[in-house]
């Protein structure tokens, strides 16, 4: 929306400086034309036209400045301004059965929230109880559209198997190749 009325504002501010250049409404003097062979000067109105244009850059810039960072944002996959990053891992911690959280990742794409989490719970606990408690949390207390959990259970799932690859190069806490 804002850049269509920018346009129009543009559009109505070069219809405005061609007018003023063409009616010259008073006299502001005038400069050689070098284009002219018979050396007939032309109204210093016509400098009216860059300095819209320059006008109009500066106008731009200061308009997409927002809708730049929002797309950098996204791109890079930040955490949303939106949500407090220590309270959301609190408050999924605090889960009934929860016994850690790690490789936690929430981001924004468009309008909407999205999460990530490896969840351990406690061995005799009911893992579906869990998983309904933990998406519940995250749709109505932080508005995040979708969430994907992976359940692991205490002393039955090795982490140490969890590692990050790129490329050839293997990336663990546990251990480097």
């Amino acid at each position: 929306m804002i850049h269509i009325i920018g346009d129009l504002v543009q559009s109505i501010g070069v219809i405005v400086a061609g007018l003023l250049i063409w009616w010259a409404p008073f006299d502001i003097g005038t400069i050689p034309d070098p284009k002219n062979a018979t050396g007939e000067p032309i109204t210093r109105w016509v400098y009216v036209d860059p300095l819209c244009t320059l006008l109009f850059t500066v106008i731009v810039m200061f308009t997409t400045v927002g809708t730049t960072k929002k797309i950098i944002s996204q791109v890079l996959m930040s955490f949303p301004d939106s949500i407090d990053p220590e309270k959301l891992r609190n408050d999924l911690k605090a889960v009934t059965g929860v016994v850690s959280l790690h490789d936690l990742h929430v981001w924004e794409v468009g309008q909407g929230n999205f999460l990530t989490a490896h969840v351990t719970i406690q061995k005799s606990a009911n893992s579906m109880t869990i998983l309904n408690d933990l998406i519940t949390l995250c749709q109505k207390r932080y508005k995040i559209g979708h969430s994907t959990f992976q359940l692991e259970t205490e002393g039955e799932f090795d982490r140490s198997v969890e590692h990050l690859l790129l490329g050839s190069h293997r990336c663990s806490l546990t251990s480097a190749m």
